[in-house]
């Protein structure tokens, strides 16, 4: 995977944000672990 996803609050409301951890390219698909574990925070 070239992305993380990570659960955060934005107005009082959990949203699912997707960030890339490595460099990407143009055209370079982007995966994430469908599996990702929810972070206390």
């Amino acid at each position: 995977p070239n992305c993380k996803a990570k659960i955060e609050l934005h107005n009082g409301h959990p949203r699912i944000l997707i960030y890339t951890i490595k460099d990407v390219k143009e055209n370079d698909e982007l995966t994430y672990d469908y599996q990702f574990k929810i972070d206390a925070n």
